[in-house]
C-alpha cells in the first residue's frame, strides 16, 4: 500500500514577538514559506527538463515521491526523457535493459526499499532477476532451497532440464517459489507436445533469461565498482579529517603527546577514535566537540609522557651513582657487612638532592666528584643510624647495663621474621646488618611512578634497610634466650655472650626426649638452644639448623631443660645450684 503524502498548506506565520515578555503561544519566525515546492509541478516544462538534465536518478525518484504533483509527472510516458537524461549523468552505469522502462531501471537500481514489503533499509540485492528483499520476504518468497528441487519437477523425466533452472546464489542457492513452478509446468507442456509455435516460443523466452542474466552480471559488476570507489571516497574524506585534526592538535600544543605515540607505534590505536572515523570535513564549528571528545585520551597520554620522561631521567641518574658507588667501593676497602646498598645510598639527602632535582638540572663531573668526598662521611653516619635504630629494639626485651656493650650480652640477638627465611636462624650485631631478610623486595602496585623513593626502590628491587622486619621473632628468641641462660645458673641481664661460650656445659630437653624420641635428640650448646633447636647425632651442624624449635613450636617448659657434661655432673650440680 503506498504511504498517503502529507497535506501540502500555506500557512501565513506571524512575526515573533522580539520583546522580553514572549509568551508560551508565540512562535519563531520562519523565513520562506512552507510548502513552496508545491508549484514546481506548475512551472514550464522546459526549465524542469533543464533542471532534469543535470539531476540522476536518485534525485528524480526523491522527487517523485515528495507530493502527488511530482509523481504524477515523473511516473507519466512523457518523463521518460528525463528519467534517461538523468541516467545518462550516472558514470559508467549500464544502459537500460529493454524489458524495463527507466523508471523500473532506476526504482532498482537507486532505490533501497523491498520490492515485496516496501520496508525501505538494507535489502538483498537478486541480480538475476532485477529484485530487492529484505530478510523478512526471503524467508516467505524464496522458501525453496536447492537440494528440495525435486518437489517441484516430479514430472520431469530428463534431469538435464533441471540443470537448465539455474539458481539464485544467496546465502544458500534458492529459487522463486512461482517462477520454477511455472517454469517447470512450461517445460513438461513442451515435452509432451512439442508444437512448432511453442518451441520457437520457448527458447526465445530462454535467450531473452540469457541477455537479462549477462545484463544483470554487468550491472552488478557496475555496483561493485561504484561500491569500491565511494569506499575509496570515504577512505579520502577520513583521512583529511584525520590530517585536519592531527594539524590542529599539533597547533594547540598537544605535539609531544602525538610524537609519544608515534614512537611507541600507538598513533594507529589513536586513530581508530570514532572523531577519525566520520567521514565529514572538520571544520570550525564541529572542531570544539572532537578536541573536547579527544582530550580525555590526550590527557592520559600526556601523564605517560611526564612518566616516560621522568623516568628516564631518574634512570640515568640512577646509573651515574651506581658506577659512583661501584667505583668507590672498588677502590677502597670496606667491610661488606655494614656496606649500605644502592637503595640506602639513593635516599641519603645528599643523592636525592641531585637525583630529586628537576629534568633539566644537569648532574656533572663536578658534582659526582663532590659526592665521591663525601662517600666515608656518609657510610660512618649510615652504620651509626643502624646501629642506634638496632640497639633501641634491644632495649625493649634486654636491660640496658652502663658497664657493659649492649651487643655483647648473651641475649642480645636477632631473628629474622620474613616469611621465606629461616625464622629460627640467629643473628647477632653486625651480621644482622647484612641480612637481606631486612631489605624485603619492592611490590609496588603503581604502574606509573614518579616519586623520587618509589622510583629508586623499583629501580634496586629492595627496599631501604629497616629493622622492624625482625622485631616479631626478635622479641620471642630473646626470650628463649634468657630462659637458656637462666637454666645455666647466669644472670640474662649482665652475662656476655664470651661467659656463656666458656662454659663447659651442654643444655638437652628431657620432654622432647621423652614424648618425641623418634627426633634422636642429642644434646646441645647454649647458643643452639637459645635458638630452641636440636640435632640429631648423625646430621651435621648445617643440617641441625634445621631441626625442631623446643621452647617456640613445642611449647615446653625451661624447667624441662637439663644442664649435662662430658666429664660428670660436679660443674652440673655447682651451675644449678646458683640458677636464680
Amino acid at each position: 500500500m503506498a504511504r498517503k503524502s502529507a497535506k501540502l498548506c500555506q500557512n501565513k506565520v506571524k512575526p515573533a514577538d522580539t520583546g522580553s515578555g514572549r509568551t508560551s503561544g508565540t512562535r519563531r519566525a520562519i523565513r520562506g514559506r512552507r510548502g513552496g515546492l508545491a508549484n514546481m509541478p506548475n512551472m514550464p516544462l522546459d526549465i524542469i527538463s533543464e533542471i532534469s538534465t543535470h539531476l540522476e536518478p536518485r534525485d528524480l525518484l526523491q522527487l517523485a515521491r515528495t507530493n502527488k504533483g511530482f509523481r504524477a509527472f515523473f511516473t507519466s510516458r512523457a518523463s521518460s526523457a528525463l528519467w534517461k537524461a538523468a541516467r545518462l549523468n550516472v558514470h559508467d552505469l549500464p544502459d537500460c535493459p529493454p524489458f524495463l522502462s527507466e523508471l523500473e531501471y532506476a526504482n532498482f537500481v537507486f532505490s533501497s526499499h523491498c520490492h515485496f514489503c516496501l520496508k525501505n533499509g538494507n535489502s538483498t540485492i537478486i541480480w538475476k532477476i532485477y529484485m530487492r528483499c529484505c530478510s523478512s520476504c526471503m524467508n516467505t518468497q524464496f522458501i525453496i532451497p536447492a537440494h528440495h528441487m525435486s518437489t517441484i519437477t516430479t514430472n520431469l523425466t530428463n534431469q538435464q532440464i533441471k540443470d537448465h533452472l539455474v539458481p539464485v546464489p544467496i546465502r544458500d542457492k534458492y529459487y522463486r517459489t512461482g517462477f520454477c513452478k511455472y517454469l517447470a509446468e512450461k517445460v513438461a507442456e513442451a515435452l509432451r507436445d512439442i508444437p512448432a509455435e511453442k518451441s520457437v516460443n520457448f527458447l526465445e523466452k530462454q535467450k531473452l533469461l540469457v541477455k537479462e542474466s549477462k545484463h544483470a552480471e554487468l550491472l552488478k559488476d557496475w555496483s561493485l565498482r561504484k561500491r569500491a570507489c565511494r569506499a575509496e571516497e570515504l577512505k579520502e574524506i577520513k583521512q583529511l579529517r584525520y590530517d585536519a585534526i592531527i594539524f590542529r592538535l599539533r597547533k594547540d600544543g598537544w605535539g609531544p603527546e602525538l610524537d609519544f605515540m608515534e614512537k611507541r607505534r600507538e598513533i594507529a590505536t589513536f586513530s581508530r577514535l570514532d572523531v577519525f572515523r566520520q567521514p565529514a570535513k572538520l571544520t570550525d564549528r564541529t572542531w570544539p566537540k572532537v578536541e573536547e571528545g579527544l582530550r580525555p585520551h590526550l590527557e592520559e597520554i600526556r601523564y605517560r609522557v611526564i612518566y616516560h620522561e621522568r623516568d628516564e631521567v631518574l634512570r640515568s641518574r640512577f646509573r651515574q651513582f651506581e658506577d659512583l658507588i661501584s667505583d668507590f667501593c672498588g677502590s677502597t676497602a670496606q667491610d661488606q657487612k655494614v656496606m649500605p646498598h644502592l637503595i640506602d645510598f639513593l635516599v641519603m639527602p645528599e643523592f636525592q638532592a641531585l637525583g630529586d632535582a628537576p629534568n633539566a638540572r644537569i648532574i656533572t663531573t663536578e658534582d659526582i666528584r663532590a659526592l665521591r668526598d663525601q662517600m666515608p662521611t656518609l657510610i660512618t653516619r649510615w652504620n651509626a643510624a643502624v646501629k642506634a635504630e638496632l640497639a633501641s629494639l634491644l632495649s625493649e626485651y634486654v636491660a640496658p647495663q652502663e658497664d657493659l656493650e649492649l651487643f655483647d650480652l648473651a641475649t642480645a640477638i636477632f631473628s629474622c621474621s620474613h616469611s621465606h627465611c629461616d625464622h629460627r636462624s640467629l643473628h647477632r650485631y653486625p651480621d644482622v646488618v647484612a641480612d637481606n631478610c631486612l631489605r624485603q623486595p619492592a611490590y609496588l602496585k603503581a604502574s606509573h611512578i614518579t616519586e623520587y623513593r618509589d622510583k629508586a626502590i623499583e629501580i634496586a628491587c629492595e627496599r631501604p634497610w629497616d629493622c622492624k622486619y625482625t622485631r616479631g621473632w626478635t622479641e620471642r628468641r630473646i626470650g628463649h634466650a634468657r630462659e637458656v641462660v637462666r637454666c645455666c645458673g647466669k644472670d640474662p641481664d649482665r652475662t656476655l655472650r664470651q661467659e656463656m661460650d666458656a662454659l663447659d656445659v651442654k643444655l638437652k630437653c628431657t620432654t622432647c626426649e621423652a614424648e618425641r624420641p623418634y627426633f634422636h635428640i642429642s644434646p646441645q650448646t647454649w647458643d643452639n638452644k637459645a635458638s630452641g633447636i636440636s640435632t640429631a647425632p648423625d646430621l651435621d651442624a648445617e643440617a641441625a639448623e634445621l631441626q625442631i624449635v623446643h621452647l617456640g613450636q613445642y611449647r615446653c617448659d625451661p624447667k624441662s631443660l637439663l644442664l649435662v657434661t662430658d666429664d660428670g655432673s660436679a660443674k652440673v650440680e655447682e651451675l644449678e645450684d646458683s640458677r636464680p
